[in-house]
């Protein structure tokens, strides 16, 4: 049988099994409270590598012979990759910028394979940006069975009245997309009663970490829902 490592066997002939237990307890906690921050610093960091170097190394190359220093070539190309897609989001507005986009638009989407993963990334992109836009609020509503609730985010609070060929009218009706976990992206439009929508004190910020954390990431104690015996 392999030995436990050298400061667990220390530690637990000092302080017990009790102690012990405490400490794996404390340990775990402090990890899962320690992990956003690092997987955002981790983010942040990547995200400037992957933006800085190619600028970074441009501008060493060219206007400075290759003698910058890392830590500054990739600060500087940072920054100016920063200042360079500000100016492509301001130019991208005219109307000769949009013309010329939406051609280099059309010509990756007549490439075999590459259209595919260039349409699945805008579309993601896309998405994820007009999600806070198109939801009014947050809401749970029975759903798939009855005594299941699922998050829901109203997109219509009043749905036009609808009349079926059978001639049963809908109507009082609100009109929800319920996202699936943990891409937010893709889900299910529902048309359910006002009666059987009951709103929560959220914001789309919120409830949009719920799904993506798979309920991992709650939100504060105070909220509550705003009819509290929804669950009776």
């Amino acid at each position: 049988m392999r030995k436990k490592p050298l400061l667990i066997r220390v530690f637990k002939k000092f302080f017990g099994q009790e102690g012990m237990t405490r400490f794996q307890k404390n340990l775990l906690t402090g990890f899962f409270v320690a992990l956003p921050t690092i997987i955002t610093l981790w983010v942040i960091s990547f995200v400037i590598r992957l933006v800085g170097t190619p600028f970074g190394e441009i501008i060493n190359n060219v206007f400075a012979n290759g003698e910058m220093t890392a830590g500054y070539q990739l600060l500087l190309g940072f920054v100016i990759a920063i200042v360079f897609l500000a100016s492509l989001g301001y130019f991208a507005k005219l109307a000769f910028i949009r013309t010329l986009s939406n051609k280099i638009e059309d010509y990756i989407e007549t490439i075999p394979f590459v259209n595919t993963i260039y349409s699945t990334i805008k579309l993601l992109i896309t998405s994820i940006r007009s999600n806070s836009k198109s939801f009014q609020s947050v809401a749970v509503i029975e759903y798939p069975r009855k005594g299941t609730y699922t998050l829901a985010f109203i997109t219509q609070q009043n749905f036009p009245v609808t009349t079926t060929k059978s001639g049963k009218v809908l109507k009082e009706m609100m009109s929800v997309f319920v996202p699936t976990t943990p891409n937010p992206t893709s889900g299910f439009f529902l048309l359910v009663p006002k009666k059987d929508v009951e709103i929560l004190d959220i914001s789309i910020e919120e409830g949009l970490k719920l799904i993506v954390s798979a309920g991992v990431i709650s939100p504060t104690e105070r909220t509550q829902l705003t009819n509290n015996d929804v669950f009776v």
